[in-house]
């Protein structure tokens, strides 16, 4: 299914039980179901209500169906879809932003830095260089002092990089991210890039390609090392953590190594089918330690990347066909 469809219907069911109070669901998507906790890999295709507490005894006009049946519009003609579903306990106390490693000068607030970008303008040759992360540590832009905007950025080695916060979003934007502008040759320092670091970019994974991507194997980059993790649902939209808004266009992933999503690697790249794909923004955390962080939330990149677009244009007062951004190495 595409995108649009995806979110239409997540629309749909979301007017559906939107005044259900007692099924408490939190958010929706799409992708594997769980039988037991564990992912039942029969089941891949589902519907998936994440809800605050499963209840072992409801009401039957309570209970969210096994089926859904929606009519989604294609062309100019309307066709029922049918779905499976599946209920996933998944209590908002539990889900948190997890941003460590870029701190201000003045304090210990930090988020992982996860790629660098680059961009210029149409009158201008010389590109810019900034690293992405997320953008949940530093709130509103406008709500942080000239002062306390230059950064220093967790390097190789305990070196430190240092650099000014330009860009970042608020929960209005849809995104969680943040953009500091760092000087080419204090990442080469940092050995964050190589002396011949290209402008040229790589390859940013669709958003039709995410959505099909349940059962498939990705990397993050978290800590200088590459952690797998398995691809379990995709979600339009995700708003169940206040703090950070709604977040559009979430992959849901599992990784077997617990801590691999912990404090500390919001931020981080994800790469899957070696394209980059996701920004990591939240954790899942648990009452057991084998489970703990084994979850992570991260963000459409080609999002990101959108957004980011369209603010570099404001900041340079140019139009965004004048913006020209290339996503060019991870960290």
């Amino acid at each position: 299914m595409t995108v649009d469809e995806l979110d239409r219907i997540r629309q749909t069911l979301g007017l559906r039980y939107h005044m259900r109070r007692q099924a408490k669901v939190i958010a929706i998507g799409f992708g594997i179901a769980e039988r037991g906790g564990k992912l039942d890999f029969d089941r891949r295709d589902c519907i998936i209500f994440y809800v605050r507490k499963k209840r072992e005894r409801l009401r039957q006009q309570l209970c969210l169906p096994t089926e859904e049946r929606i009519r989604v519009k294609r062309g100019r003609q309307f066709v029922e879809v049918r779905l499976p579903t599946d209920v996933v306990e998944s209590p908002p106390k539990l889900i948190v932003p997890t941003g460590r490693g870029i701190r201000h000068l003045k304090r210990n607030e930090s988020a992982t830095a996860g790629a660098v970008v680059v961009w210029r303008t149409a009158s201008r040759r010389q590109f810019h260089w900034g690293v992405l992360t997320a953008g949940h540590l530093f709130r509103h832009r406008t709500q942080v002092p000239e002062q306390d905007k230059f950064v220093r950025i967790k390097a190789t080695r305990n070196r430190e990089v240092q650099g000014r916060l330009i860009i970042c979003s608020n929960d209005q934007d849809g995104v969680d991210a943040a953009l500091i502008l760092v000087h080419r040759q204090s990442l080469v320092t940092g050995e964050l890039i190589t002396a011949g670091q290209r402008t040229r970019g790589k390859t940013v994974r669709t958003l039709e390609s995410l959505v099909n991507d349940q059962g498939n194997e990705g990397r993050t980059l978290s800590d200088h090392k590459r952690h797998p993790f398995l691809v379990t649902r995709y979600l339009p939209t995700f708003d169940a953590v206040s703090t950070l808004g709604t977040i559009k266009h979430l992959l849901d992933v599992r990784s077997e190594k617990p801590g691999t999503f912990r404090q500390g690697t919001s931020g981080s790249l994800w790469v899957i089918a070696r394209q980059a794909s996701c920004q990591q923004c939240i954790g899942w955390q648990s009452q057991f330690a084998n489970d703990n962080f084994v979850r992570g939330g991260g963000q459409a990149m080609a999002t990101i990347l959108e957004w980011l677009h369209q603010q570099l244009a404001s900041l340079h007062d140019v139009s965004a066909e004048d913006i020209e951004l290339r996503l060019v190495s991870h960290l």
